[in-house]
């Protein structure tokens, strides 16, 4: 059975300037800010307004921030969520 691999969507190139939580990041994008959740991660509660912050939220938003603040990152919009995500 023969594979086809679709090519690849256009990617942006963003700076992080937050971290907002574990899977959701804040970045410069062209001029704006703009808030992306990351591609495949699911990360422990620690903003939510109707959701008391989860065992190890503040540890895996530590280490984001560590990972994360000041990189530059890959960005493909996902039209189906009407959002940025990060590659």
């Amino acid at each position: 059975m023969e594979r086809t691999i679709q090519s690849a969507a256009a990617l942006d190139t963003a700076m992080v300037k937050r971290v907002i939580d574990a899977d959701t990041i804040e970045v410069f994008l062209n001029g704006n800010i703009v808030d992306v959740r990351l591609l495949l991660i699911n990360a422990p509660e620690t903003v939510h307004p109707d959701i008391p912050d989860e065992p190890l939220g503040a540890e895996a938003v530590a280490r984001s921030r560590q990972i994360l603040i000041g990189k530059q990152v890959q960005l493909e919009y996902d039209p189906r969520y009407d959002h940025f995500v990060d590659c």
